[in-house]
């Protein structure tokens, strides 16, 4: 573990006092070591496969080629996370001069997002944070989600997203985002990097210059944002502004074309966006990392050494899941040699990466044997249930019929699943409880209310959304039969599109069994709903 310096740095900007470690540790490093700190390849818990590495791959990188950190995408047990982690910094140390690695783990959502077992303590999908109007506790998920990743080692979030979901049918974002309007997209991130750096974590908003506007994903193929200079700077590019002036120690560069600002390359690939706009415009100091290199929306217009390196000469520092190390070196010194990259500049990549490296070490957590115990605590249970109920939506109660009265009779038809539900289980008591998959018949005129709960509604898949007509024509035949109708939903709230002729709606954005439990309790009166809708449909 390194030991803590003299110099402090603060969450807004990278240390600049020249007598500091990483100065004085930048002085020391041969080229090799050097290229080495720029690359932050994946780490697999098994063997190599796809992008990733194993293990063993992973410490002979170490020793042979310097790198700079890991990231880790496979799903596993929280123990064997903290554990994998913990045996890299340990083959690290045992190097000479070793400097300490950047452990990254891509956990939008807390934790859970990559590592099983955790779904109590799960943090609400951005979208779903993004209905909630109190911006306190939007800092608590930050907050929480930082002492996840501290326990089991991780120094920097791929988080948060601050894309401006502007695309009802985008594949990707969606969920990810915390909405359409970019002011609140850009109020949300703030409070959420804040939570995330005040508790020790670096934060890296992304997807520079902003995925929300596309109908592609870049993980297959590149996007195409064309939007003028007008649009980008009143929707993707504020956040981005706002969120670089109040502090974000990081930024992620796209795999996108964005042909106003640049007609040739990616922003991952575009010095005009990277160095003119972030760097000169923003004038934004800390770090500046690549999408994955692994994506398609790379890949299908350069080798994988060709596109690790004109990223870093567009103006990238760190160079994500690169998949061909040795070559992708080659490539960089070729670029030296050249003159396409100068000394300086790796030296202002490498330096970046020391200043963030030493303010990230001094925060971080000594390694547990006890990670399962120490993530799952009661004060982390009842954050993730204050969330999703803070977060459930009424979106228009017509004729008064929420809350659920005792004196009706009333019908709960569960939609796209066949299975037993936690809403179902809450609203057992009060009303009769029916599946629309398995309904052969049924007397709309036997209940005073219906409500649909509709489950499988995907955050992908549009223009349905994973629906049946056969669902959406049943609800929109009761709803002409009968006035006291009412919708719940447990997932993408672009899907109420469908349900305009629905009288009452209520959403949960997400399936997660705190959000059917914070249902229930609204539509028993038990619970208050104050959350907004953050898209518009």
């Amino acid at each position: 573990m390194m030991a803590l310096f003299l110099c402090c740095l603060t969450v807004t900007s990278v240390c600049a006092d020249a007598s500091s470690w990483a100065y004085a540790t930048l002085n020391k490093l041969s080229l090799d070591e050097k290229i080495g700190q720029l690359l932050i390849p994946a780490v697999s818990f098994t063997q190599s496969k796809n992008s990733m590495f194993s293990e063993s791959e992973i410490i002979e990188f170490i020793q042979k080629y310097h790198i700079g950190g890991c990231i880790l995408l496979d799903p596993a047990e929280p123990q064997k996370y903290a554990d994998l982690l913990h045996h890299l910094q340990q083959a690290n140390r045992n190097i000479k001069n070793s400097i300490p690695l950047l452990m990254i783990l891509d956990a939008e959502w807390g934790a859970s997002m990559r590592i099983a077992g955790l779904d109590e303590i799960r943090i609400p999908f951005n979208l779903t944070l993004g209905a909630i109007q109190d911006n306190k506790l939007i800092y608590q998920a930050g907050k929480e989600v930082a002492r996840q990743l501290k326990i089991l080692g991780v120094h920097l979030n791929c988080a948060p997203v601050v894309d401006v979901n502007c695309n009802p049918n985008n594949p990707i974002i969606n969920r990810r985002s915390f909405g359409q309007n970019p002011y609140h997209v850009a109020k949300k991130a703030n409070y959420f990097l804040h939570g995330l750096q005040d508790a020790g974590i670096i934060a890296c908003a992304k997807h520079f210059p902003g995925h929300g506007d596309t109908t592609t994903d870049s993980h297959v193929t590149l996007p195409v944002i064309n939007h003028s200079i007008e649009q980008l700077q009143r929707t993707e590019l504020i956040p981005f502004k706002e969120i670089i002036n109040n502090g974000v120690m990081g930024v992620m560069s796209g795999h996108l074309l964005v042909p106003v600002l640049d007609t040739q390359h990616t922003a991952s690939t575009s010095a005009y966006m990277l160095k003119n706009i972030l760097r000169n415009d923003y004038a934004f100091e800390g770090l500046i990392i690549t999408d994955g290199l692994d994506m398609q929306g790379i890949l299908t217009h350069y080798s994988p050494a060709q596109a690790a390196c004109k990223a870093l000469c567009a103006g990238n520092d760190l160079l994500l899941i690169p998949i061909d190390i040795p070559n992708t070196i080659r490539a960089i010194k070729d670029a030296i040699e050249r003159g396409k990259l100068s000394m300086e500049e790796i030296d202002q990549h490498v330096l970046r990466i020391l200043q963030a490296k030493e303010w990230a070490n001094q925060q971080c957590k000594e390694y547990s044997s006890t990670v399962m115990q120490k993530l799952l605590t009661n004060e982390a249970q009842e954050l993730s249930k204050t969330l999703y109920a803070h977060a459930i939506t009424l979106v228009k109660n017509e004729n008064n019929l929420l809350p659920l009265s005792d004196k009706k009779k009333t019908a709960i038809i569960i939609c796209g699943t066949d299975t037993e539900t936690v809403f179902a289980e809450k609203m057992q008591a009060h009303a009769d409880i029916l599946y629309a998959d398995t309904l052969t018949s049924f007397d709309i005129q036997e209940y005073d209310t219906v409500v649909f709960a509709l489950y499988g509604v995907q955050y992908q898949k549009p223009p349905l959304y994973n629906m049946t007509n056969n669902t959406i024509s049943l609800i929109h035949e009761t709803a002409k039969q009968q006035t006291d109708v009412a919708l719940i939903l447990f997932g993408n709230p672009y899907a109420l599109a469908h349900f305009k002729s629905v009288p009452t709606v209520l959403v949960a954005y997400e399936e997660h069994a705190y959000a059917q439990e914070a249902g229930a309790n609204v539509m028993l009166g038990n619970l208050i709903s104050n959350g907004q809708l953050p898209i518009s449909v």
